[in-house]
Formats: C-alpha cells, structure tokens, sequence
C-alpha cells in the first residue's frame, strides 16, 4: 500500500514507499507490487520507480463513475478509463530500470 488511509484517499509519499520496498525487497525475491494512491501517469511512474508493478483500480472505477454521473454512456465511461490506464502506462513504461 502506497498510501495510509482509505483506498483512494492519501498522498502518495514515494519516500516512505520506497523505504518499505527496501525492508520487504529484503525479505524475498519476489516481484513486488504497490497498490493504493496510484491515480495518473506521474504516481504509476513514481511508484514504478521503486516496486516490481503497480495496482490500479479506485482510479479507474472513479473516472468511469464520474463520466457515468455526468450523463457519459457506459461505453464512453468504459473509453475514458482505458484512456487513464493507457496513461498510466506510459508513466509505467518510462520509467529506466537498473535490474
């Protein structure tokens, strides 16, 4: 979890995620994912940063919930999250890894 708090809620501190990576990292050698507080491009390539992967979901269910409240379709509330998760990972994919 990147952040404290209600899923969706919380700011997103990528030092206190990157040093709970480093004491669970220690522990496996498992992939590691983060989930929690990633909600654009910019969170998934902070997060991606320091975890194996990243867990999306509340962002996705709120855009689509938003665009549905604002008298959107559902195939246009469908659109508007793949076009989150299309952003989300271009943040991903730009992130260098050195392992």
């Amino acid at each position: 979890m990147a952040v404290k708090g209600v899923t969706g809620a919380g700011h997103l501190d990528i030092a206190d995620v990157s040093s709970y990576m480093s004491k669970i990292k220690a522990q496996t050698a498992l992939p590691v994912c983060v989930g929690f507080g990633i909600k654009d491009a910019a969170s998934a390539s902070a997060v991606a940063s320091v975890a194996d992967g990243v867990v999306v979901g509340s962002a996705l269910i709120d855009t689509m919930a938003q665009a549905m409240a604002g008298g959107d379709s559902e195939q246009t509330a469908a659109d508007r999250a793949i076009a989150l998760l299309a952003d989300i990972r271009q943040g991903v994919d730009h992130v260098s890894r050195g392992n």
